[in-house]
This record gives C-alpha cells, sequence and structure tokens, in this order.
C-alpha cells in the first residue's frame, strides 16, 4: 500500500477500537472517561479522512474500501462490548453482524471484478445513528461510574434503563437491516455475477 494520509487515518480508526473498548470494559472510573475521549477521537477520523481525501485529490479504490470497513469495525467493537456487559441483547448485535460482513464481503468481491458498489444515503445514516447511540451508552456510563451516588449517576442510570437501551437498538437494528436490504436491491446486478446467475 502506497503512502496515503486519508487511508492511514482509516487505520487509525481500526487500531482505537480495541483500545477505547478495552477502557470501556474496566471499572475504573478515570479508564471509561478515557473512553469517552478515544472514541470521540476515532469517530472523528471518520470525517477527517474523507476530507484530506477530497482536499489532496486522493480518492483510491482502497481508500474506498478502507472507510466504511473502518467504520465497522469501530461500531461492532463497541456493540459486541455492550452486549458483553448486558447493556443490548445479543441477537440484534448477531444481526447487524451478519449484515455487516456481508456488505463486506460485497464490496470486496466488487473491488476484485473492477465494478462499483452502489451506496445509498440512508447508509451513512446509518452509520451516524450507530455511533451517536454508541457515544450516549458511553457517556452515560462513564458519568455513573464517576459520581457514584450522586445526582449526575442517578441521571445516568435512568438514560440507561432497560427500555431505553433496548429501543435506541432496535431501532439502529431495523435501520442496518433495511439499508442492506437497499444494497442487495441496488447492488442486484454484482449479486447476480457473484452467484453465477441473473436477477431481473
Amino acid at each position: 500500500m502506497k503512502y496515503s494520509l486519508p487511508n492511514i487515518v482509516s487505520l487509525s480508526r481500526v487500531a482505537l477500537a480495541p483500545v477505547f473498548v478495552l477502557l470501556f470494559m474496566t471499572e475504573s472510573a478515570t479508564a471509561r472517561l478515557l473512553s469517552v475521549l478515544v472514541y470521540i477521537v476515532a469517530a472523528l477520523t471518520d470525517y477527517f479522512d474523507g476530507w484530506l481525501a477530497r482536499r489532496y485529490h486522493d480518492v483510491s479504490n482502497l481508500g474506498i474500501f478502507l472507510d466504511p470497513l473502518a467504520d465497522k469495525v469501530l461500531v461492532l467493537a463497541a456493540l459486541a462490548a455492550f452486549a458483553f456487559m448486558d447493556y443490548v441483547p445479543l441477537w440484534m448485535l448477531v444481526i447487524i453482524v451478519v449484515r455487516d460482513v456481508a456488505v463486506t464481503g460485497l464490496r470486496a468481491y466488487a473491488d476484485s471484478v473492477n465494478q462499483p458498489v452502489i451506496t445509498s444515503r440512508a447508509a451513512k445514516v446509518k452509520t451516524f445513528l450507530q455511533m451517536m447511540f454508541i457515544a450516549y451508552v458511553l457517556v452515560m456510563v462513564a458519568l455513573q461510574s464517576s459520581f457514584r451516588g450522586g445526582e449526575f449517576a442517578e441521571l445516568a442510570h435512568q438514560c440507561l434503563n432497560d427500555d431505553v437501551l433496548y429501543g435506541g437498538m432496535l431501532a439502529i437494528t431495523v435501520v442496518t437491516v433495511w439499508t442492506g436490504i437497499e444494497y442487495v436491491r441496488d447492488n442486484r446486478n454484482l449479486i447476480a455475477r457473484l452467484l453465477g446467475g441473473k436477477i431481473r
């Protein structure tokens, strides 16, 4: 891979994912506050890699592939940690993982045959909603850990009740599934080529 600043920024998002997850899963209040900071930095790289690619005319096929892949690694790492800690249902995580693995596989195949994948605007909205939900949970957990027994801790506890988390996770699961359906619809010819058949 040739030197490319946008691609390095995308890869930094992948590298930061396990760092913030490990910090978040530590019982230390300080570590959880740091996890919020690391996550924010990682999430911001999603903007800067695209900005750098446009600013310096450094758009490449590898970068087009890496950018959404880095998003998926960051999001799935966080949601997996939430599921492990019983903040969100495991079955919703499984659905999101299956969808993201399938889309990534389709992108890899498209790249191998030099055919672009059609990405809908809804996919970008999906990523934004996922990252906002993750940020919400991270901040609430950090507040709960930092202000044990205080008013902020009680407020954070109320914001982390099962109904709120279930509803939020269900919403992003539905949006994720919908964007998966859109990928199938918009890229049906590519899928037909992959399967060796025809889709009308």
